[in-house]
């Protein structure tokens, strides 16, 4: 290795154009690489959907879930089998496990599902896709008193429009109902005229047709016959002749039922400021760029306006554009602030030169690593931009440890600069080489822990990025150092205080001064710290108490519960939403009045809040209500706010009052629907035993304190009218068929034909008139009609029975689920209270309920699941590191003393929380390992010193003091440039970088406490060592590796 050092000192001219070469390919490959905002993930889940129209829940369970479940749940790969059955549809999601063949797994789903032949008639065809992860870029609403039809096919023309520019990769339109005919004829018309619901359905099927009839094959050419008799508006379909008399008399259908020419039977609605609404949302896929489709789709939405009608509008209400141009520029100028201010430190305490090529290492790392990152699947999101900044001071570590002993050693070997700097290279490259390569073994994990992509975008950045570090400070800075006196600026100087004496005054002026402050480092360390290294060298059991008084103070404040733990940071947003969820039975006429009370709350605290801070900090408002569910999205300001998200939920809550009739409310106002903090699934093969469990365990958590809002999925069940046939009845010649098909054309509908459209094919259901199929009293009105056409009020032929059931049935690898959910009271924890139920009651209600399993979920499940593998892939990073300590320093006791710096770290990260008013996250676990493989960095230089003083014949005591205060500048200066580098981002209060300090206060603070680890504690602690091994006699030889350590420096 020597000789390779050797030519590229020798060569500077190699070394610079390699470096230029390193910076031009990186140039060139950042405009290649995708941007997006987060990064992509791999989903590996299909989806089943089957729709039965007309089914509950239950019904749907049976014939159509249970049958797919059955059909796929011997196919290998599948990691787990979830379903929901929802009235009139169900929905089969198979998760696939990690690294099998996605596509393999998908068409063994598709044979096996098409190949199921027990599906109801009345059900359609399973639609079956692999779920493919989608981007969103941004979301439009289009608003306007223009009526639902001509809303939505402005819409659609415009997300027809949006979906062929050339930087989107889709768009849909979510809001609409789908078109739909209806033949509503009533009860009372079926008796007048003696009808039947299928007469009427065949009639239409029978007249509205296209069919091809062939071809004419001409002497002068093939001619191609059809029938073409196909329906198309209302008024086609109520010309169709039902019955025709034999005096000439034409019964149509428009003569006893109205035909509407509307839309599906679903209830929603979507507003936006008062007016309805649809949304256009827009998203990326392959080869994002997320400010590239912004531009596209804005510039395409401003030459839309000009031909918009006056009550129409365009509004971006969601742009992630902006939230990656926001936190881009975070990171930019953070990152500017915390080169500058690393720089301005090297300046001071080295010579401006060498601080100067220093820096530069920091140029070569970050453009090789975007070099290489354009031939990975690595995109250029928030997490790896975090991912240079978070290294922006760890990076030049190897070349200040490499740039200070090149500096000693030409001090040493004046009038031969190359030698010194060959010399001072190899003086320290085994520490520096095994340091950063440990460095890389505490990241390499990050590549695998976790199900998300966020880890492992930051991981190869910094991998990338610390190769590059080594490979500049090992052979291309030494080149640089070797040969300064080629670019030497006496000439300079001289030409300054010929022509501009001032500026070289104030310029020599500066330089003196900088040249005190560098000077007073080394002083600092030969006087004052030296006496405290040598006062705690003989108070070592004192010192070493304290250290693990601080650590041990660290624990209990993680276990104590005076620090909070939360999976995910509880990041604001640019939104407050708040949503309200009614009782299963309740009525959508229920759901729009909470939401007019929701929404109308929103807008007069926004018109409230608007006058006192004199702008618009509370912009729009948007809502929608679907199934049970209200919810309102107030849109605010993007800019620094002068009221919290949290104070703005509160007086919107106090807004809106009291909600009577509501299940559950809440209000978020961060960037993630956090999950609930106490969570349980409980499945089970037994409805009886489901139910029983369900009840015991939502007792037990109502009664303990701190636990509030318990819910259940099984609670409020809606209500449900169930028809079964009368014995006497089938005398009578009708079947429960008979009924259930008639009840379900009259209340359902009969699907006659689907009338093709350019955009969507339009369904034709054959039914009761809205006002009848809203009434129960036309239930019990309704006439069943035999075979021989004799016609029963249907309470003599049916007994109608109300039961309970619910709209949606959730299903988990073929067993019923039951979810049970709590919240907490502020000042309590969800360890305690579920580790209290798991210890007391699982065992119990498991034997008492053998057919059940109960599963946590929620966020403890996500905390668990992630602190489980972050502590085994944490574990094996500490044991490889060891390995490659033991290795270097030929010693199994001395890797220890390298990784005691660890602990501590961690001790630094806690302290780091608690100062800042953090909550610890997953970002600040991920820190506190980032943070152990950098800690570790200055305990290999320092130990490695105190062998060089060893085998230079020092003894013990000597060579830890001396050691530590030769290697206490470039200590101190690798933990400032690590601290400095991230102060920005540390003291950032903007809501951009509020997700990453976390992470940023785990490292840096842990760096600066590690740093007082090593200089003080380390010492200590070797030195306590070696008195234990010499009385044991375990001490191990300590054989010379390093070229040059024939003196000390």
């Amino acid at each position: 290795m020597r000789s390779v050092v050797h030519w590229f000192v020798d060569n500077p001219i190699a070394a610079k154009l390699i470096m230029l070469v390193v910076l031009i390919a990186g140039l060139s490959a950042f405009p290649r690489l995708d941007k997006e905002f987060f990064p992509q993930s791999e989903i590996d889940l299909i989806r089943v959907n089957v729709v039965y129209p007309g089914a509950g829940p239950a019904e749907v369970e049976q014939q159509i879930c249970a049958r797919i479940e059955e059909a796929v749940q011997d196919i290998a790969g599948i990691e787990e089998i979830r379903s929901t059955a929802r009235e009139s549809s169900g929905q089969v999601i198979i998760e696939i496990k990690s690294g099998e063949d996605t596509q393999r797994v998908l068409n063994d789903v598709k044979a096996n599902v098409d190949g199921i032949e027990t599906f109801p008639v009345e059900s359609e065809n399973p639609q079956i896709v692999e779920l493919r992860f989608k981007q969103t870029v941004m979301r439009v609403l289009i608003s306007g008193a223009i009526g639902e039809r001509a809303l939505k096919e402005l819409g659609e023309q415009v997300r027809e429009d949006i979906a062929a520019l050339p930087d989107v990769d889709l768009a849909e339109l979510l809001g609409t109902r789908r078109y739909e005919f209806s033949v509503e004829v009533s009860e009372h018309a079926l008796r007048d005229y003696g009808l039947r619901f299928d007469e009427v359905a065949n009639a239409i099927r029978g007249y509205s047709l296209n069919m091809p009839g062939g071809k004419i094959r001409d002497i002068d050419g093939d001619i191609l016959v059809q029938t073409r008799a196909q329906a198309y508006t209302a008024d086609d379909f109520a010309n169709i002749v039902l019955r025709r008399s034999s005096d000439g008399v034409i019964l149509r259908v428009g003569d006893v039922a109205d035909v509407i020419d509307g839309f599906e039977d679903v209830e929603a609605y979507s507003g936006f400021n008062g007016d309805p609404s649809v949304s256009l949302v827009v998203y990326s896929q392959s080869n994002p760029n997320i400010l590239k489709t912004k531009n596209a789709v804005t510039a395409h939405l401003e030459q839309l306006r000009r031909e918009l009608p006056e009550s129409v509008e365009f509004t971006v209400f969601t742009d992630f554009s902006v939230n990656y141009r926001g936190r881009l520029d975070t990171l930019i100028f953070n990152g500017t602030g915390g080169l500058l201010l690393v720089f301005a430190i090297l300046l001071i305490f080295l010579r401006p030169s060498l601080a100067f090529w220093v820096c530069s290492g920091i140029a070569v790392a970050f453009l090789g690593s975007i070099a290489l990152l354009s031939m990975t699947a690595i995109s250029l999101n928030v997490i790896s931009m975090f991912a240079f900044i978070m290294i922006l001071g760890i990076v030049v570590d190897d070349a200040i440890i490499v740039g200070e002993s090149v500096y000693s050693h030409q001090q040493e070997w004046i009038g031969d600069a190359v030698g010194g700097a060959v010399a001072g290279v190899m003086n320290v490259m085994a520490p520096v080489w095994f340091a950063v390569v440990s460095t890389m073994i505490f990241f390499t994990p990050f590549l695998f822990v976790g199900e998300g992509a966020e880890p492992s975008n930051m991981a190869v950045p910094v991998l990338l990025a610390l190769g590059f570090s080594l490979f500049e400070s090992l052979l291309l800075l030494p080149s640089h150092l070797g040969n300064a006196h080629a670019v030497s600026l006496h000439g300079v100087r001289r030409w300054l205080a010929a022509m501009l004496p001032w500026l070289a005054r104030s310029l020599s002026l500066l330089e003196q001064r900088r040249q005190t402050l560098s000077d007073w480092l080394p002083k600092f360390a030969a006087t004052r710290y030296r006496r405290l290294l040598i006062r705690c060298v003989a108070n070592r059991l004192q010192t070493l108490l304290v250290f693990f008084f601080l650590f041990s103070f660290s624990i209990a404040a993680m276990t104590g519960g005076w620090l909070s733990m939360r999976f995910f940071p509880n990041v604001a947003s640019d939104f407050i939403i708040a949503e309200a969820t009614m009782p299963e039975s309740a009525s959508f006429g229920r759901s729009m009045a909470i939401l007019q009370q929701l929404e109308g709350a929103a807008e007069r605290v926004s018109d409230t809040l608007n006058t006192e801070v004199g702008y618009r900090l509370l912009q729009d408002v948007s809502a929608v209500a679907f199934d049970s569910t209200a919810r309102v999205m107030l849109k605010m300001d993007r800019g620094d706010r002068p009221l919290s998200n949290r104070d703005i939920a509160q007086r919107w809550q106090e807004e809106i009052g009291k909600l009577s009739g509501v299940r559950e409310f809440k209000v978020s106002f961060s960037i993630r629907d956090l999950p609930k903090p106490v969570e349980f699934l409980v499945l089970s093969s037994s409805e009886t035993q489901l139910a029983a469990l369900n009840a015991e365990l939502t007792g037990f958590l109502q009664e303990i304190p701190g636990v509030i809002n318990v819910r259940s999925s099984l609670e409020d069940p809606a209500t449900e009218i169930e028809l079964q046939l009368r014995r006497e009845a089938e005398t009578q010649q009708i079947t429960q068929r008979d009924i259930s098909l008639q009840v379900r054309r009259a209340f359902y509908g009969e699907e006659v034909q689907r009338v093709p459209q350019v955009r969507e094919d339009v369904k034709v259901l054959v039914r009761y008139p809205r006002s009848q199929r809203s009434n129960e009293e036309a239930l019990r009105g309704m006439y069943i009609r035999s075979t021989d056409g004799v016609e029963y009020p249907l309470e003599s032929v049916a007994d109608i029975r109300y039961v309970e059931g619910f709209r949606k049935i959730e299903r988990l690898d073929r067993k019923r689920v039951a979810r049970i959910s709590a919240d907490l009271q502020p000042g309590f924890t969800p360890g305690p209270v579920i580790a209290s139920i798991q210890r007391d009651h699982f065992s119990t209600w498991q034997s008492r309920y053998p057919d059940t399993d109960i599963n946590l979920e929620g966020e403890q499940k996500e905390q668990s699941e992630f602190v489980s593998d972050l502590v085994a892939y944490f574990t094996l990073a500490v044991l490889g590191t060891f390995g490659l300590m033991a290795v270097m320093l030929r010693s199994y006791w001395q890797p220890m003393l390298v990784l005691s710096a660890v602990p501590f770290g961690f001790m630094g990260a806690v302290v780091g929380h608690l100062l800042m008013g953090i909550d610890m996250s997953m970002f600040s676990l991920l820190g506190i390992m980032a943070c152990a493989g950098v800690v570790v960095n200055d305990n290999v230089v320092l130990i490695d010193r105190i062998n060089q003083l060893r085998r230079m014949g020092y003894s013990p005591l000597r060579s830890a003091v001396d050691g530590a205060v030769q290697r206490f500048r470039p200590i101190v200066l690798t933990s400032a440039t690590t601290f400095f580098g991230l102060a920005p981002i540390l003291f950032e209060q903007s809501v951009q970088a509020a997700f990453l300090k976390p992470m940023v206060v785990s490292l840096a603070v842990g760096v600066v406490a590690a740093s007082f680890v090593t200089l003080c504690f380390v010492p200590v602690l070797y030195l306590a060592g070696e008195r234990i091994a010499r009385r044991f006699r375990l001490s191990l030889p300590v054989n010379d590796h390093s070229a040059l350590a024939h003196k000390p420096s």
